[in-house]
Parts: structure tokens; sequence; C-alpha cells
């Protein structure tokens, strides 16, 4: 499981401002997340923003420390500027923030929401005045020359107004989006083969009685058609990690009833040395990943077993059709 959790966030950001007769006015927004430890241990996180399609990283940037250390069960806030230079055209663009473990980046690391920034168009503000005035001059003056020209100029003989040509309008391509296909009920790997063009981006929920990696929720719903290279968000079940376990039947039921899982079957195996009643086998074996409210199995140690009323130790073949080692396990320890 994940070390860190970002549970929510903006899911749009309005980004306004900037001057298109400034270049260093850049168009402005702001994004907070919370970023919150669920481990029961002072951990240390490394936070980033994370970008898809045309977005660019270097628009953002995060207040303070982005490696920062974050006590057991701590929230801290995560304040995301967004500075977008003017000469970018105004549209829709996806990132999201992501949080590291410092001791496993590889493995132990969580994406917050996909948050897009809404970039509106840069307005002209108040640079300087000095073109406009370049501009009426230049107007000015070619008025005076078109005047000068049409006064001296003899009239001329008046000529067929010629046919406009139309031109076919381009028909508009859809080679760069798709619709967004469903992926509830689905695993991590069939989900990479079905959402091929798009960035899957997979977030562990809570065990819920899933098999283990499968595809519980999804941000774009399933239909909606996006641009390729558009990030989906899929959240999947993780299931319950099976413990190794020890001792006796009562210990094993301690052991799994509080991760949500149970004894559905116990049976015995004879064997001539040990501790009786001991469990000596598991299945599915520890570590195994099962869903949420699974059994386990398990094999206790015997000594001997009975036929009819007579009881017999292991490893002693009797007469006839019966053999003390192959008794069936449910008439074993009476």
């Amino acid at each position: 499981m994940p070390t860190f959790e970002i549970p929510d966030g903006p899911a749009t950001v309005k980004v306004s401002g900037g001057d298109i007769a400034d270049k260093q006015a850049p168009r402005t927004g702001s994004a907070v997340f919370n970023v919150t430890n669920k481990s029961p241990e002072t951990r240390a996180g490394r936070l980033s923003v994370q970008v898809a399609g045309q977005t660019k990283r270097e628009w953002f940037t995060i207040d303070g420390e982005q490696e920062r250390n974050f006590a057991a069960g701590e929230t801290q806030t995560a304040n995301i500027k967004i500075l977008v230079p003017p000469d970018v055209v105004a549209g829709d663009y996806p990132f999201r923030l992501r949080v590291v473990a410092v001791n496993d980046p590889d493995n132990d690391h969580a994406d917050g929401p996909v948050t897009t920034a809404q970039v509106g168009k840069a307005v002209n503000g108040g640079g300087s005045k000095a073109w406009i005035w370049i501009v009426i001059a230049l107007v000015v003056l070619a008025a005076i020359g078109a005047g000068l020209y049409f006064w001296l100029s003899p009239s001329p003989s008046p000529k067929p107004t010629p046919t406009p040509t139309v031109s076919p309008s381009p028909t508009p391509t859809e080679a760069n989006t798709a619709p967004v296909p469903d992926l509830k009920g689905k695993t991590l790997d069939e989900a990479a083969t079905l959402a091929q063009g798009f960035e899957l981006v997979q977030v562990a929920g809570q065990p819920g009685g899933a098999q283990p990696k499968t595809i519980v929720s999804q941000s774009p719903e399933f239909g909606k058609t996006l641009t390729r290279g558009f990030p989906i968000k899929v959240t999947y079940d993780p299931g319950v990690e099976v413990p190794p376990l020890t001792g006796n039947t009562d210990q094993a039921v301690r052991t799994l009833s509080p991760i949500g899982l149970h004894v559905a079957s116990s049976r015995s195996r004879c064997e001539a040395t040990g501790t009786v009643g001991e469990i000596v086998d598991q299945n599915p074996k520890p570590h195994a990943m099962v869903a949420s409210g699974g059994g386990v199995d398990i094999v206790i140690r015997s000594r001997g077993g009975f036929i009819g009323r007579m009881k017999f130790p292991c490893g002693i073949v009797m007469r006839g059709a019966f053999k003390a080692s192959a008794i069936d396990a449910t008439r074993l320890n009476r």
C-alpha cells in the first residue's frame, strides 16, 4: 500500500491575466492539494508536478520545500502556482500532483486527481503606448498617399467582376481524438491494453472484496471523447495480503479477522514429530494477495487417526485396505 495519499483536489483551475503587449507578463493561477501520510511512522515525501499532452512542467512551482517530513497520520497542504506565458494558445492543459516516498521512490508513490488548467486568452494590458502612435502615423500617411493617387490618376475603365472560386472546406480530422474505454471491472493489465493512446494513472483504493488489481472506478467516465495522451485515472482494489499463520486454529482466527479474512477450512496431517494442533501449512501461501472477505485453508499437525474405535499412530500399516498415514483428515484427533 502507498505510504502517502492525495485524496482530493480541484477539477479545474482558471489561469487568466497576462498582456499580449508585454512578453514578460504571464497568465496566472493556483491550485491547493492535501497530502496525507497514512503510515504509523514519520516519513519523508518528495512533491512534484506531472504533466500530460501540451502542458509544460516549467509553468508550475510548488510553495515551500518540495521534500518534506510528514508525521504519522499528518496532512500537509501543497500550493501549486501556475505561470503560463502570454504566447501560449488558450485551452485546457491537464496536470496532477505526485508525492513519492524518499526511502523507496521507485515503488512507493501516490498521484492526486487530474486537474485541468483552463488557460484564457492574454488581455491587452497597459504596456508601452509608443507603438500606438506609430500605427496612427502610418495610417494617416497611407490615407494621404491613397488620396493623392486617386486624385492624380485617370479614371480606369470598368472591368468585369471575376467570379470567386469557392475552395472546399477541409474535412476535420479525428486522428488525435478517441473515446474513453470502459475500464471498470477490468484488471490493470487489461486496462493497459484497452487504453492505448491515453496515459493510464493507477491509484490504489481500499480493499472492497474485488479481486486484487481490479478497477473499481475511472475518471473521465466511459464514452467521453478526449485528445489522445490525456490522462485517465483508474482506482483499483489492491486486495489483502495473506499473513503467515502460526500456532493453532484460534490464533489463526485472531490473525485473519482484523484484516477481513477468515479460516475457510481446516484439515489434519499426520506427522511423527512436532507439536500436535500446530499449523503446518496454509493455502494461499503467505504474502499472496487475495480479495477482502476471502478465506485461508489451514493444515493442522496430528499424531494418528481412528478407524471405528481403534486409534492408530502415524506410519502404522494395517493388513487389508487401510493405511494409518492416509486416514481421512476428518477422523483425526478424536
